[in-house]
């Protein structure tokens, strides 16, 4: 028995190397291949329980009725249907596909282009997301470009960021929440860029912020920078406040 689980090991590693699939069925113990043409390996799920790995890349596609949890190198999906939740923590992570329940993600550069149906939660290095969220959007990264629709409230932290949405709650968007004297001269350090449907307002602190034309704020506003932005073809722009940041950390200011 040892022989050949240390057999079955070998010829895993050797299947990967070479570029086939492995397929993963409902049961754990039986493993399936296939020809593929690609360099790469990758594995097809197709379960109806959970998927967990520790350790090493991973390239997934297929379907999965239950969760997935990894904790991995670098992450890919192509496609991926998730009928549970997601839980990664990785290097860098391109996910696509779609997630019936909460998703949560931890990686370097992370784009996520996905359909996620519950809440999502990302942190990353450079990040960015499009498709949809169905709930609320929780994301915090260095830099970042939003382009989901936000289905409930949008909460954004960043060093700078543009959001191109719809959001159907509220925003809470934090661009150097710390001001950095000695990044003052860099123009993107606090910049929050906004362009797409703000229906229910929020609050928005940084540096600079920037409305594109077409931009639509749908309900209260409340905008800390350090200079007034320019409203020219905002749609809705009579419910934005300016207040000046004066130097104040952002978490004084939302609180407060």
């Amino acid at each position: 028995m040892r022989n050949a689980l240390i057999a079955t090991t070998s010829l895993l590693g050797a299947t990967l190397l070479s570029g086939c699939v492995i397929v993963v069925g409902d049961d754990d113990a039986k493993l399936h291949y296939g020809a593929e043409t690609r360099h790469d390996g990758y594995l097809v799920l197709d379960r109806n329980g959970d998927f967990s790995r520790i350790g090493g890349d991973i390239d997934l596609r297929g379907q999965l009725g239950g969760d997935l949890n990894l904790v991995s190198g670098d992450v890919t999906t192509d496609d991926l249907q998730v009928g549970g939740g997601v839980s990664i923590a990785a290097g860098d992570v391109d996910f696509s596909g779609r997630v019936a329940e909460d998703v949560s993600i931890a990686g370097g550069d992370v784009n996520f282009t996905a359909i996620g149906e519950e809440d999502v939660d990302i942190a990353a290095g450079d990040l960015f997301v499009s498709g949809r969220v169905g709930r609320d959007g929780s994301f915090a990264a260095g830099e970042m470009l939003i382009e989901a629709a936000i289905g409930r409230d949008l909460n954004a932290h960043a060093d700078h960021m543009i959001i191109r949405s719809t959001v159907d709650g509220e925003v809470e968007l934090v661009a150097a929440k710390e001001i950095r004297r000695r990044r003052r001269d860099d123009p993107e350090h606090g910049l929050i860029v906004m362009g797409g449907d703000f229906r229910e307002g929020g609050d928005v602190c940084g540096i600079t912020i920037e409305f594109e034309p077409g931009a639509s704020i749908g309900a209260p506003m409340t905008v800390w920078a350090e200079s007034q932005p320019n409203l020219s073809g905002v749609r809705g722009s009579s419910n934005i406040s300016y207040i000046p940041r004066d130097g104040v950390d952002c978490d004084e200011l939302i609180e407060g």
